[in-house]
C-alpha cells in the first residue's frame, strides 16, 4: 500500500511541474508586456509635462529660444534628446478685443527645434516615403 501512495505522490509532483512549465512562459510574457506598457505611459506623461511647461513659459511672455530650453530641460531629465526625433513648433496668436476668440489673421508659426519631420499631409510625396 505504501508503494501505491508513493507512486501517486510522484504522479502529482510531475503534474504540478508540467503545469508550472506551461504557465510560466505566459506569466513572463504578461509581465514583460506590463513593463513595456508602463514605460509607454511614463514617456507619454513626461512629453505632456514638457509641452505643458513650455506652453506655460510661452504664455507668460517667453521667447522662442526660452520655450525650446524649457521643453528640452524638462524632457532631458529622463528621455534622450535627438533632433531627428523631436520637433518643436511655436504658434503665436492674438486674442481679439472682446477676448472671446483668437484673431486668425495674426497667427505666426515658427519651427524652432528639430529637422522638421512634422509636415502637412498634403505636402507628403509618396515616392519619398
Amino acid at each position: 500500500m505504501t508503494n501505491k501512495a508513493a507512486a501517486k505522490q510522484i504522479k502529482q509532483t510531475g503534474q504540478s511541474l508540467v503545469e508550472v512549465a506551461l504557465f510560466l512562459p505566459i506569466l513572463v510574457i504578461l509581465l514583460a508586456g506590463i513593463v513595456e506598457l508602463s514605460q509607454l505611459v511614463i514617456t507619454q506623461n513626461r512629453v505632456s509635462n514638457a509641452a505643458r511647461t513650455a506652453t506655460r513659459f510661452g504664455a507668460n511672455g517667453g521667447e522662442d529660444e526660452g520655450i525650446v530650453l524649457v521643453a528640452l530641460n524638462t524632457i532631458t531629465q529622463t528621455l534622450e534628446i535627438n533632433e531627428d526625433s523631436w520637433d518643436i513648433w511655436t504658434i503665436h496668436g492674438q486674442v481679439n478685443a472682446i477676448g472671446d476668440d483668437i484673431d486668425t489673421a495674426d497667427y505666426t508659426f515658427n519651427h524652432v527645434y528639430g529637422i522638421s519631420n512634422t509636415q502637412l499631409f498634403s505636402d507628403v510625396v509618396a515616392a519619398d516615403i
